[in-house]
């Protein structure tokens, strides 16, 4: 009788959904049955018996959710979606994006169930971390690197739960819940002592003023008058029933009596609680994830929203977010950090005089003062020496310079806050000394290059253009460069020609760019029309501004050829 029941519950269920029951893959479990009872239902209904612990949807049945093996199921899609190949070959920014989909792939209702087990480390071995944990999980605006907070994610997630219990005391699933369980087993417990802080919550409607609730000011009526509380006749009642009390009690008394006075009841209304941090007292989910990350961490002055925002790699935004909260790996704090470092290797590898701190190496350096002075020079502002990053990116960020322009500014100063690091790198690992021009050459490369990318999109209408042919060559082992400038009457407007100091034909050719780009703002070109720079390098074709049929770059092809013969670069115009 009861298998026929059962198929016909079930037969219902394929007619109102279209979905066929597969009982070659479905199982019986018996609770409170004889094997033998058990074994003739799973004959007739032809599935197997299911033995507990079983795993259903994904959530495992039968099992003490306080054991880490509990978490082994979550722990397993972490290994089969993280797998360490994919971490060595990924940038610090690619890995925070796929730590990201994959915690948002984690099943929400396991994570609703159970408390989560916490752990550090791989295999019982931990790495040496830049930045603290809490603060990479906070969000971005709020200086962290916005990950996933997992503890954070299970407390709302049970917290939940224990908002639903209070607020539907009468549904029919909570006096079940209840009544099979307790509000005293280990997965209520569970649930309760790691969900929200019932400071969050308010009373409201006609009910007596309790000891242990929130009715008025930021606490519990019994820390705010303990005394009275410990004289309470009933504890879990009203404030209102209390043993006799001392003359000098009474005085509590009238305090109290005023402290409950400001909060009026209103009889019409049913007694309920309220979420206060939403408008209509509803319990939310997002709300209270913003609340608890934003009480975790260290809170910065620095406007990390800006540094988001800029238009440059993601990786390189990632280390102007190091560089903001001082956690770049130099060398001063890798010894902090325990790194055994001699101290004669503890020096800067620019200047050779000073530690290699943060705030030396990108600003502070003499050599890198030199370098920022001619940066700030190619875009005609005056350099004015900061002391660190949060004063620096403030003072870029204050240049006066208006639309796509302040944009392409910004990523000028990030390809050489980049181009430094690099650089320096380069000379620690490689032993390979950069000189000041071919430092400068490299961000100059950078910015372009990156300037391309961000404004893809932008064209230039050639109604009235103006059209610098470039030219960089190799020629007899010496490099050379040479451009010549035309309206669009054909009439030649400037010409520079001489070498280059670069590596190879394509660098030749991006110095030759950068020159004639250089020619431009010295001459304040401020023409209506667009500028179409044409080369012959087909490698740089492919992110140079526009790309035009290649006609008259025979003379620029000319002025490179003779710039690699000269000892200093030639410009002119009129």
């Amino acid at each position: 009788m009861v298998v026929e029941n059962m198929k016909f519950i079930l037969r219902c269920f394929e007619t109102f959904s279209g979905l066929s029951i597969n009982f070659k893959k479905s199982c019986i479990v018996g609770f409170g049955v004889n094997e033998e009872f058990l074994y003739r239902l799973t004959a007739l209904c032809k599935c197997k018996v299911g033995v507990l612990p079983i795993c259903y949807l994904g959530i495992p049945l039968g099992v003490d959710s306080r054991r880490v093996a509990t978490s082994d199921v979550v722990v397993e899609k972490f290994r089969k979606k993280l797998a360490g190949w994919k971490c060595r070959s990924m940038s610090w920014a690619a890995r925070i994006v796929l730590v990201n989909a994959v915690l948002s792939s984690l099943p929400i209702y396991f994570m609703s169930l159970f408390q989560a087990a916490v752990s550090g480390g791989l295999d019982g071995k931990r790495k040496m971390a830049k930045v603290n944990w809490k603060q990479i999980c906070k969000p971005k605006e709020n200086g962290g690197a916005g990950v996933v907070n997992l503890e954070i994610k299970n407390k709302v997630l049970l917290a939940k739960w224990r908002w639903r219990v209070m607020v539907d005391k009468n549904a029919l699933w909570s006096k079940v819940i209840l009544a099979k369980y307790g509000s005293n087993t280990k997965q209520w417990r569970a649930i309760v002592e790691n969900s929200f802080d019932v400071r969050l919550n308010r009373w409201i409607g006609d009910k007596d003023f309790k000891w242990k609730d929130y009715w008025c000011g930021n606490c519990p009526l019994k820390f705010e008058f303990p005394r009275l509380f410990r004289l309470a006749k009933f504890k879990n009642g009203s404030v209102f029933y209390y043993s006799a009390l001392l003359d000098r009690e009474w005085g509590m008394i009238s305090r109290l009596l005023d402290w409950v006075g400001g909060v009026v009841l209103i009889p019409e209304v049913e007694d309920r609680i309220l979420w206060k941090h939403d408008k209509n007292g509803e319990f939310s989910v997002k709300q209270l994830t913003k609340l608890m990350v934003d009480g975790v961490g260290v809170d910065f002055s620095f406007a990390f929203d800006r540094l988001w925002k800029l238009k440059v790699p993601s990786r390189v935004r990632y280390f102007l977010w190091l560089i903001a909260i001082d956690r770049v790996p130099t060398k001063d704090f890798l010894i902090k950090k325990g790194l055994k470092i001699g101290v004669i290797f503890n020096i800067c590898p620019w200047c050779n005089r000073e530690w290699e701190k943060t705030d030396h190496l990108f600003f502070n350096c003499i050599f890198i003062n030199g370098f920022w002075k001619r940066i700030f020079n190619w875009w005609d502002i005056r350099w004015k020496k900061v002391n660190n990053f949060e004063d620096f990116y403030s003072c870029c960020f204050k240049v006066k310079i208006l639309g796509s322009c302040k944009s392409l500014w910004l990523i000028a100063i990030v390809a050489a806050v980049w181009s430094i690091w690099l650089a320096r790198n380069e000379m620690v690992f490689d032993n390979k000394v950069l000189k000041m021009d071919t430092l400068v050459f490299h961000a100059k490369t950078r910015a372009l290059l990156w300037s391309r990318a961000a404004f893809d999109e932008c064209r230039f209408h050639e109604r009235l253009w103006f059209k610098f042919n470039v030219s960089g060559i190799v020629f007899e082992g010496v490099q050379g460069g040479g451009g010549v400038l035309r309206g669009e009457d054909g009439i030649v407007r400037a010409l520079f020609s001489g070498p280059i100091d670069a590596g190879d034909a394509e660098s030749t050719e991006l110095g030759a760019i950068i020159i004639a780009l250089d020619i431009i703002i010295e001459i304040s070109w401020k023409r209506t029309g667009s500028l179409i720079i044409e080369i012959g390098s087909r490698e740089v074709l492919s992110w140079t501004l526009e790309k035009t049929r290649k006609h008259g770059n025979e003379m620029a092809d000319s002025l490179a050829i003779a710039g690699a013969n000269r000892t200093s670069m030639f410009k002119a115009w009129w």
